[in-house]
């Protein structure tokens, strides 16, 4: 073999092994992109037990089975509407927040950008509760008493026309003053101030767990048609498919845990105790504060563990409609077609339940730190 070809073998030689050496380190350093940050915006303090499946996804591995680095911020002041000005200013990614907050602005041709995408409270929460020893029974039994309201205006007054209209009582036939939601409130129920008060279920929830113990009025037959809080998202973000890919498996993750809820209610507390232990109610035992985290859990769970149509997520095709009929607004309101969205849901449900089901039912406390 003459030297030129000893020289272009030794060439081609150098070059397959850089060629190789090359391939093994691009194989060794690819890997999986970092995590994408999705930040949502909720109204509760964070670690609140009975909205454990808010943060649940962590521990159980949900967030990082989707590549999501998620954070659950919560509004400031616990109030939506500041927390839908950050999603409207890009400062966060989405609302969890009720529906008249989009829909009343939109009716008076105030458009917020914003579109809704996944139905999580699937039902009002709003309930009215009456001392335990009261001898009202039913909303009926409210003529000629006062009523505590949380606040006044939207929704708070479509609520209480729902619960009124359901048991045939005129509006003119109840006193009701606003007595605000904390524990003045139930105070001035257990004092016997008012007769009554309608709030969202949490407060009552959280009142309980401090001793105060009232009874809940049967809800009326139209909160079947309506919905409590829904996901909302910038419409613009919809159409950048690396937002919408990061919101769909942000949103698929939620749907996880809230089956894992669903199907593990008691572990769902354990490990919310856990992320967050100054939440855990002081100076009782594991069991009573357990315990106290499930009653809390348990006051809102059905509305969050609901599917519609079989589907997580999803919403009735006339709810919106619905809800415009509901608040009084006039008949001739713009077309609401984008201010909600389906279209996310087929995706967002593309997930093993079977795989969540068994989690849940094998779920060891032992085995998360």
């Amino acid at each position: 073999m003459s030297s030129a070809e000893n020289s272009i073998r030794t060439v081609l030689g150098c070059i397959m092994a850089l060629a190789v050496g090359n391939g093994v380190a691009l194989a060794q350093t690819t890997t999986k992109p970092p995590p994408t940050k999705v930040t949502i915006m909720v109204g509760i303090s964070v670690g609140a037990p009975q909205v454990s499946v808010y943060w649940v996804g962590k521990p159980l591995g949900f967030f990082a089975e989707e590549n999501i680095d998620a954070r659950v911020e919560v509004a400031p002041n616990s109030n939506m509407a500041q927390g839908a000005q950050l999603v409207i200013g890009g400062q966060a990614d989405a609302v969890l927040t009720s529906i008249e907050s989009v829909l009343l602005p939109f009716t008076q041709n105030k458009d917020t950008g914003l579109t809704f995408v996944y139905n999580f409270y699937t039902k009002p929460q709003y309930r009215i509760a009456v001392r335990e020893n009261s001898n009202i029974s039913s909303v009926a039994d409210l003529k000629g008493k006062l009523l505590g309201l949380s606040h006044s205006g939207n929704p708070v007054e479509p609520m209480l026309t729902s619960y009124l209209s359901d048991s045939g009582v005129s509006r003119d036939a109840i006193r009701s003053q606003v007595v605000g939601n904390a524990m003045p409130a139930a105070e001035a129920l257990k004092g016997g101030q008012i007769d009554a008060t309608m709030q969202v279920a949490m407060n009552f929830a959280n009142w309980r767990e401090v001793g105060y113990n009232f009874k809940l009025l049967p809800e009326p037959k139209e909160f079947s048609k309506l919905i409590g809080a829904a996901v909302g998202v910038r419409r613009s973000a919809l159409v950048d498919p690396e937002r919408r890919s990061a919101i769909v498996r942000f949103l698929r993750a939620w749907a996880k845990s809230q089956l894992f809820v669903q199907e593990n209610p008691q572990a769902a507390v354990e490990l919310n105790f856990k992320q967050f232990p100054q939440a855990r109610p002081r100076n009782v035992t594991d069991a009573d504060a357990l315990r106290s985290g499930m009653n809390a859990q348990a006051a809102v769970m059905d509305v969050y563990t609901t599917k519609v149509g079989g589907k997580w997520g999803a919403f009735p095709t006339t709810v919106f409609n619905d809800y415009v009929r509901f608040l009084g607004l006039p008949g001739n309101v713009p077309d609401l077609g984008s201010l909600w969205s389906n279209d996310l849901i087929a995706e967002i449900n593309n997930f093993d339940e079977n795989v969540v089901i068994e989690k849940a039912r094998n779920y060891k406390s032992a085995d998360y730190k």
